[in-house]
């Protein structure tokens, strides 16, 4: 997918994504694992992306 970046396998590392300044302005989808850590994650990665997208993680309508 052209313009598409992926950052995979980093974990609780999400506190240096902040430093990316084109991030805040993308839009961003989170694929994280369905646990306590997953979820936790995502919590901390919103604090710095408070539009980030959760994907495949939350009941929905599929």
């Amino acid at each position: 997918m052209p313009g598409t970046v992926l950052i995979a396998k980093q974990g609780y590392a999400v506190d240096v994504l902040h430093r990316l300044p084109w991030l805040s302005t993308a839009r961003v989808l989170y694929w994280g694992d369905l646990d306590t850590h997953g979820f936790a994650i995502l919590n901390r990665f919103r604090t710095y992306f408070p539009r980030a997208e959760s994907i495949l993680m939350d009941e929905a309508e599929y």
